[in-house]
C-alpha cells in the first residue's frame, strides 16, 4: 500500500514544488507511517485508506484515520496526468458513504481553502443524509 502512495505523490504537483511535504516518498516520513500502521493503526482498525488504480497504476489516494465515530482525512493526493477526472473528490464521496454506512458523524477534512474541499461544503448531501460543517477546519459533522 505505502509503495502505492508513494508512486501517487512523486506523479503529484509535490514532486515539483519546495514546500510541498509528502508523506510517503519522503523515506523518514514512509517509515513513521509504515511503523505507526503496522503496531497502532490496523491491529485496532483505526486505518481506511482507498487507493484508485487506472491501468493497474495508482492514480490518487485518499489516507485517513477512524475512531469510532470521527473520521480524519491524513493525506490524499493525485497523478497530476488524471486531474481533469477528478479522482480525489470521486475517492471523497466513496470515504464519505463508507463513513456514513459504519456510523462515522464527523468528518474532518484538514484545511478546507482547497476548491476541491469547498465541493463538499458547506451542506453535504450524501446517501440521503445531510451533512453539516463545523467552523474548525473543514469538519463536517452529521446532525443528530
Amino acid at each position: 500500500m505505502f509503495g502505492d502512495l508513494s508512486a501517487v505523490e512523486l506523479a503529484s504537483w509535490m514532486s515539483t514544488r519546495e514546500s510541498a511535504v509528502p508523506q510517503f516518498s519522503n523515506p523518514e516520513l514512509y517509515h513513521f507511517w509504515q511503523e505507526l500502521t503496522l503496531r497502532h493503526l490496523s491491529p485496532k482498525d483505526h486505518l481506511d485508506c482507498w487507493i484508485m488504480y487506472f491501468n493497474r497504476r495508482p492514480v490518487s489516494f485518499c489516507f485517513t484515520l477512524t475512531d469510532q465515530v470521527n473520521r480524519y482525512v491524513i493525506a490524499n493526493n493525485y497523478d497530476e496526468n488524471v486531474a481533469q477526472y477528478s479522482t480525489g473528490s470521486v475517492l471523497y464521496w466513496h470515504m464519505i458513504r463508507d463513513g456514513i454506512e459504519r456510523g462515522v458523524r464527523r468528518f474532518e477534512f484538514a484545511d478546507g481553502h482547497l476548491h476541491y474541499k469547498q465541493r463538499w461544503g458547506p451542506v453535504l448531501m450524501v446517501a440521503d443524509k445531510s451533512l453539516r460543517p463545523y467552523r474548525i477546519g473543514s469538519l463536517v459533522e452529521l446532525p443528530v
